[in-house]
């Protein structure tokens, strides 16, 4: 399906012109709404996502491509004044929604939602992700649907997701103004696991260590395979201080557990790196260099131990 010529509902005067040039091109579908939830404007990927024919839906409330009800119960228009409070007063949500099409079709999501400065005053931001595609790209269909986001060994967001997700942020940096932190870890010595006991096991170990993982962290942070035995974690909105200690806290988790694999007993340690975006000068791309120069750090310094890049970002 070709997506829909669809123009921005508002031209939402406030907002950086590099953020909007993101908005138009991401893959990602993303709507922002004011305080009440009303759609302000939409990018291409949301008129594909909701299946808008260009017509009277243009300002609708979010609410109306809602079921009455969540799956959980809650009535859909409770659920999201409780989240666009939070979205409003500084924070940001990460929850499963369910949406239906201008078709009213059934549509599971993954949605964050973010407050943003726009001039005098603030949006939020709401990123859609179709959890049909990602249950569908499960097995190992990366390849074949082009759009998955998933890894199929671990069940974890892959590094494409994560890059078009830490670009965003780095893009709206200056209207979200929270710093960026990123914790990057990986195993130690690895590759004697593979070795000794064989590619089984060490995909087992991948697998037992990225729900460990994933158990201690908050709803609102995103975990990613982001290649091999390395993984990442985009931490919103954690201050410096914060994500050290989660970076400790995870090490910790995973080095007093061993790890039962197809009958072997083996204990596991990962090293981790931190870096944090405070500037808005940062990109992307020196963010993820300064966190594996961390990681590496703590690997050179005796592995099974956290290092935090120290220089401005």
């Amino acid at each position: 399906m070709e997506k829909p010529d669809i123009p921005a509902l508002i031209q939402t005067d406030g907002l950086e012109p590099s953020f909007s040039v993101f908005f138009e091109s991401m893959p990602t579908a993303c709507v922002l709404v004011d305080e009440e939830g009303l759609l302000l404007r939409f990018n291409p990927a949301a008129a594909v996502f909701f299946d808008f024919d260009g017509g009277e839906e243009k300002r609708l409330n979010i609410i109306n491509y809602c079921p009455e009800f969540q799956p959980g119960g809650q009535l859909s228009s409770d659920k999201a004044r409780e989240q666009l409070r939070i979205a409003f007063a500084g924070g940001r949500t990460r929850s499963e929604w369910m949406f239906r099409t201008a078709q009213c079709e059934q549509l599971p999501a993954e949605v964050t939602i973010a407050g943003m400065d726009a001039g005098p005053g603030r949006i939020a931001a709401v990123f859609m992700t179709d959890l049909r595609e990602i249950k569908r790209a499960v097995g190992a269909l990366d390849e074949i649907s082009g759009i998955a986001y998933t890894d199929s060994l671990t069940g974890l967001f892959n590094r494409r997701y994560f890059m078009e997700r830490l670009n965003f942020e780095c893009m709206v940096f200056d209207n979200l103004k929270q710093p960026i932190p990123l914790i990057m870890y990986d195993l130690d010595k690895f590759k004697y696991v593979n070795d000794t006991y064989g590619h089984p096991v060490g995909d087992e170990v991948l697998r037992q260590l990225s729900a460990r993982v994933r158990k201690c962290l908050r709803s609102s942070d995103l975990l990613a395979r982001y290649g091999g035995e390395e993984f990442i974690i985009l931490a919103y909105g954690a201050t410096p201080a914060v994500t050290e200690m989660m970076a400790w806290r995870l090490r910790e988790a995973v080095d007093t557990q061993p790890f039962d694999c197809h009958g072997h007993i083996l204990h596991i340690t990962i090293s981790l790196g931190v870096a944090v975006k405070t500037h808005k000068e940062t990109t992307a791309d020196e963010l993820l260099q300064r966190a594996d120069e961390a990681l590496y750090a703590a690997k050179n310094n005796g592995r099974n131990r956290v290092e935090v890049y120290k220089g401005r970002l």
